[in-house]
């Protein structure tokens, strides 16, 4: 081994017998016969690569394809999922990792591994434009961070994203978001968003052939965000799920369609299910911790909306609704609210086996 090799360096090694590169620069500068298998030591993006004397037109993404000084290619070879840190994500809570982001979801991998990092990974807006699972390690170390104020760390642009167990932290951050939906068919499962405007904020302004609707999101957590969820239009056939919700100042979950206005409801669909929202709304009395707006077939079961801060859940609007097996509270309120309020037409909807407690004025309002 040559402990004194340079980054850049062309010094060539061994490695299990197979000749070996200290960086991604020094294998651009490397010419090799065809078929020979090529070893890189950088740190982050260790593994084997092979020269395809075939494909003249593959562009360098640092990751999977790098391209030599003279136009050979070299490709990674590998099992399994692919990590976004070959494309140069450093994790480190300083760099901006936005483009490597962009690079490891064109590489065309069905499933993107996003490993721990202490720092932390640092992104703005990323597209995520076709259909790719991001996986982390858990919900608690993988850490996604805007890199700026006023921008969404994700942005969904198609159908079937999948987002796991990644940790959003929009901490000391104005105006930004964890995941911007502006497609369909989308999973959440085991995430963590604290500190945002918008945990998730689906678009109504979506992009061409799609909409934010028939999403999951389940097993996930909300703290401290203004809104956990939030959706201004197109949330049908949705469901959150196992989910918890603490400390969202404006609302945990707020959802409206203001196509209402038009007398043509087309948001509907929305399950809400064995989920904890708590200590959660506006206390100056704009919003409910749960606040539906204009939807039609609203479902709420099994769930526990307890010492929130105003209202725990106001209906607006919303027709063929079901309440059941759910504890609702306004402990915490600062002024008349009550636990539970259903205004306007909310005709053919049920309420069954539910609880209103801790009211500041009325058990269940409707008006």
């Amino acid at each position: 081994m040559h402990a004194n090799a340079q980054a850049g360096s062309t010094v060539s090694k061994t490695f299990n017998g197979v000749k070996s590169l200290p960086t991604s620069t020094s294998m651009r500068m490397h010419e090799e016969k065809e078929g020979n298998i090529l070893f890189l030591e950088e740190t982050g993006k260790e593994g084997y690569f092979k020269y395809d004397r075939k494909d003249k037109v593959s562009l360098d993404n640092e990751g999977t394809v790098i391209v030599s000084r003279t136009g050979k290619r070299y490709k990674r070879v590998y099992d399994g999922n692919l990590s976004v840190a070959w494309f140069g994500a450093k994790g480190d809570g300083k760099t901006d990792d936005t483009q490597a982001f962009i690079k490891a979801i064109a590489s065309g991998s069905n499933v993107i591994y996003i490993p721990y990092k202490a720092g932390g990974y640092r992104i703005s807006n990323v597209p995520v434009n076709r259909t790719v699972t991001l996986k982390g390690d858990n919900k608690f170390n993988t850490i996604i961070r805007p890199a700026a104020n006023n921008v969404s760390c994700f942005v969904t642009q198609n159908q079937f994203v999948e987002y796991h167990h990644l940790y959003f932290d929009g901490t000391g951050t104005t105006n930004t978001v964890g995941i911007e939906h502006k497609h369909r068919i989308s999973t959440i499962n085991s995430c963590f968003f604290s500190g945002f405007q918008k945990g998730i904020f689906n678009n109504k302004n979506f992009v061409e052939g799609g909409k934010p609707d028939e999403q999951i999101i389940i097993n996930s957590r909300f703290r401290s965000c203004e809104y956990g969820i939030y959706s201004d239009g197109h949330f049908i056939n949705s469901k959150i799920l196992n989910s918890i919700f603490h400390g969202c100042t404006r609302s945990a979950i707020f959802c409206t369609d203001n196509s209402y206005l038009a007398s043509t409801l087309t948001t509907e669909g929305l399950l809400i299910e064995r989920c904890l929202v708590y200590d959660s709304g506006d206390p100056l009395g704009n919003t409910a911790a749960v606040d539906i707006r204009n939807l039609d077939f609203t479902f709420i079961r099994n769930c526990m909306f307890d010492i929130n801060n105003h209202t725990a859940l106001s209906l607006l609007n919303s027709q063929n609704c079901n309440l059941s097996g759910t504890y609702f509270s306004a402990a915490m309120a600062m002024g008349p609210s009550s636990s539970a309020k259903i205004t306007g037409n909310c005709s053919n909807s049920t309420i069954e086996g539910c609880q209103f407690y801790d009211s500041k004025n009325w058990g269940l309002e409707l008006t």
